[in-house]
């Protein structure tokens, strides 16, 4: 398994529900194996959002914003 080691062992859950007309809601809930520090899980977040808003730009205008790894 690959990630970042706080993610190692970690639970992601993710459910996809209709929304008023023409729409559905995303949840997700992720469940650390470890504790994290109070900065690490501000970090963390942080990530998270950036996915997920890449994420809604793929589905509203067919182009999101994939991380890409240096190296």
């Amino acid at each position: 398994m690959r990630g970042h080691d706080p993610w190692q062992n970690s639970l992601f859950r993710f459910t996809l529900e209709p929304y008023e007309a023409n729409r559905c809601r995303l949840r997700f809930w992720q469940d650390y194996a470890v504790e994290l520090s109070d900065d690490l899980y501000g970090t963390y977040n942080f990530n998270w959002g950036y996915y997920l808003e890449s994420i809604r730009l793929l589905c509203t205008t067919g182009t999101g914003k994939p991380f890409r790894p240096e190296g």
